[in-house]
């Protein structure tokens, strides 16, 4: 019995590291006639949890940033440096780029 059962069970062959490139765009465009304000949340973006499994690192931002605490829990994030107040016409945006490196287990 405890031989048909081993059979049945994954091996596990070793880890097997992948790699990914996660890029986040934001656009902010105001149609209207007024001013309109970007709030904290709108220009701020979080980090992503680093495990064991997984390392995520912010690799690009094509502005300026401060890395801060932004929400109620906590959690780390970064706040874009963007001009908050939009005016009527104007576009505003930004892109982040983030590595991601993921390990994997090999099964047979």
């Amino acid at each position: 019995m405890i031989l048909i059962l081993n059979l049945n069970t994954p091996i596990v062959l070793g880890e097997k590291q992948t790699q990914y490139v996660y890029t986040l765009s934001y656009i902010f465009e105001n149609r209207g006639t007024t001013n309109f304000n970007l709030t904290q949340d709108d220009v701020s973006i979080p980090f992503f949890m680093n495990t064991s499994w997984q390392k995520v690192v912010l690799d690009e931002l094509d502005q300026n940033y401060s890395i801060e605490t932004i929400d109620e829990d906590g959690n780390k994030g970064v706040i874009v440096g963007l001009d908050r107040v939009l005016l009527p016409g104007q576009k505003l945006s930004f892109t982040a780029k983030y590595n991601i490196s993921s390990l994997c287990l090999s099964t047979q």
